[in-house]
This record gives structure tokens, sequence and C-alpha cells, in this order.
């Protein structure tokens, strides 16, 4: 069975935490944790915690193509910020 279409995404929360990095840590596990629950499995798409980034306060997701509108508005409600990550293959030699 084919899966339907997604768009591979970065996922941003747009507000500072100015909590020392692994207070932030938690912090953004957590708050990831409720987008994850709220936000992106009632519309079918899914984020990779395991991308986290502490500095860059990303994860990495993947969002249904037929739901891409409205999940990108549910995120903006909630100050994340939504950029399309380009995937590459790089043949070798390096």
């Amino acid at each position: 069975m084919e899966s339907a279409p997604t768009v591979h995404v970065s996922l941003q929360i747009q507000d500072p935490i100015p909590l020392p990095r692994e207070e932030r840590r938690r912090t953004l596990e957590r708050i990831f944790g409720e987008i994850q629950r709220d936000v992106l499995v009632p519309r079918g798409a899914n984020g990779d915690l395991a991308t986290l980034s502490v500095s860059g306060q990303t994860i990495e997701a993947d969002l249904p193509a037929d739901a891409f509108e409205d999940t990108v508005e549910a995120l903006a409600k909630r100050h994340v910020r939504v950029d399309r990550l380009r995937l590459m293959r790089v043949a070798p030699p390096f």
C-alpha cells in the first residue's frame, strides 16, 4: 500500500526560551510533545523529537500534503514557524 504524500519540514519555536541549556532542552521536549499530541497527530502528521536542536529550537516533521495549510495555520497560532526542507542525496566521491 502506498502512503499519502507528505511535506518534510522543520518546526521552530519562535518565542525565546531564556533558560540554561538542559532546562531549555526539557522545556522544548515538553512543548514539542504537546504540539505532537494536540496539532500533528490529529492531522496525520509526525514530528521527530529525535531531531531536536536546542540552539535552533527546532525539530523535523512530515506533514500530510492534503492537510498542509491547515497544519501550518494551527502551528502559527502556537508561534511555530514552518520551513520546507529539501532532502538531497550526495553521490560519492566526496
